[in-house]
């Protein structure tokens, strides 16, 4: 048995990086992508008519209940039967991005119910529109009911993003196992992918921290 060996995986650090900054790409487009249309359709689910609320109901009940493999599978091959072939960073980022944005529907709507309703009320009471209420009463107060949910919820996604390699985007866990062919050393390889999602993870901790403490 032979011991461990990190030097050939290491030499291949540009490869690394490059995956590691696509894993960060990713995860940043999903995110702009997934938290306005998350809070959209919070809105919708809420204070929307009923015929709205029961269509957004019965979507977020199909969608969080498909595993995200599976909506990215349908993203990217669905398109192409009428002729439109999808980049496969944008079926990654359109695929899991309608998986977050339900997601963070639901977290959305905890916040909601998390807003007492006195400062509402008076805010209509002295005649502001719905949507400065939301933006200068609503949003700052569920500010710190959903941010530990919201920061849990980004870091499955940080992780989901390497369901991203099944349809062909190079993000860090596809980049990984190419090259087992060329290391020889997959357990060397996937020990130091590992160390960098942990990486990606404390940086994700030390941010919602942060953002905890200026809540």
């Amino acid at each position: 048995m032979t011991g461990l060996d990190f030097s050939a995986v290491l030499a291949l650090w540009p490869a690394l990086l490059a995956g590691a900054g696509m894993t960060l790409l990713l995860t940043g487009c999903v995110m702009l992508v997934a938290t306005p249309t998350g809070l959209l359709l919070a809105l919708g689910r809420d204070r929307g008519p009923t015929l709205l609320r029961v269509m957004l109901a019965t979507l977020s009940w199909l969608v969080r209940g498909l595993p995200p493999l599976l909506l990215l599978l349908l993203v990217f091959f669905i398109p192409s039967d009428f002729g439109v072939n999808l980049p496969p960073f944008a079926a990654a980022v359109s695929g899991l991005g309608l998986y977050m944005a339900f997601t963070y529907a639901e977290v959305f709507r905890a916040g909601f119910a998390a807003v007492p309703p006195g400062p509402v009320q008076a805010a209509h009471a002295l005649g502001l529109s719905p949507p400065r209420i939301l933006w200068r009463i609503v949003l700052p107060q569920m500010r710190a009911a959903v941010l530990p949910p919201y920061m849990s919820h980004t870091s499955s996604l940080l992780k989901n993003t390497a369901l991203a390699t099944v349809v062909a985007v190079r993000e860090l866990t596809s980049v990984g196992k190419s090259l087992f062919a060329v290391t020889y050393r997959p357990l060397e390889t996937l020990f130091v992918i590992g160390l960098i999602y942990a990486a990606f993870s404390v940086l994700l901790f030390l941010a919602q921290s942060r953002l905890e403490r200026r809540a």
